[in-house]
C-alpha cells in the first residue's frame, strides 16, 4: 500500500529502499481505489520505516540496421492524458552502422539475466564511408548495484 498510486504504471519497475536495504520489483497491477501496487514477485527484505518507493524509468533501445536509426522508447505516466501510462518512441540518431549493448554481472561475465546486471557496455558506430566514428562507453548504474 502506498500513499498514492498517482504516477505509477503497471509493468514499470519500483525502487524500494530503507537505509542500505534496496530492491527493485516490477508492478504487475494497480488498484487506485485502495492505493495498492501489486508486485510481480515478492520482496526478499522486510521494510518497516523510512521507506522510499519510486518508479524506475524503463527505457528500450531499438536499432534498425536497414534504416540505420537508433530509437529510444520510454514508458511514462502523463497526467495530461487523464492519468494514463503511455509509450513514446523517439529517434535518437541516424546514420548508425552498428549498435550493441553488452551486459556484465558482478564477476564481469556477460549475462542476459536482468537481475544479475551490474555493468553495461555501449558500442555505437555512426557516419558513412571514411567519416565513421565509434563510441564505446561503460556505465555502472547505481540502481543495478543492489
Amino acid at each position: 500500500v502506498v500513499s498514492s498510486t498517482t504516477g505509477f504504471c503497471a509493468n514499470e519497475y519500483l525502487y524500494i529502499a530503507s537505509g542500505i536495504t534496496r530492491e527493485v520489483r516490477q508492478i504487475s497491477s494497480i488498484d487506485t481505489s485502495n492505493n495498492t501496487l501489486t508486485l510481480g514477485s515478492s520482496l526478499t527484505s522486510v521494510f518497516v520505516t523510512n521507506i522510499t518507493v519510486r518508479s524506475v524509468e524503463s527505457v528500450a533501445w531499438t536499432y534498425d540496421s536497414s534504416a540505420q536509426t537508433l530509437t529510444r522508447q520510454v514508458t511514462t505516466w502523463r497526467e495530461s492524458d487523464s492519468a494514463t501510462c503511455s509509450t513514446t518512441a523517439q529517434t535518437i540518431a541516424s546514420n548508425v552502422s552498428s549498435f550493441t549493448l553488452t551486459y556484465y554481472d558482478v564477476s564481469n561475465n556477460t549475462t542476459t539475466t536482468a537481475s544479475d546486471i551490474r555493468r553495461i557496455k555501449v558500442n555505437l558506430t555512426t557516419g558513412t564511408g571514411s567519416t565513421k566514428r565509434t563510441l564505446e562507453v561503460e556505465v555502472y548504474p547505481a540502481s543495478l548495484r543492489l
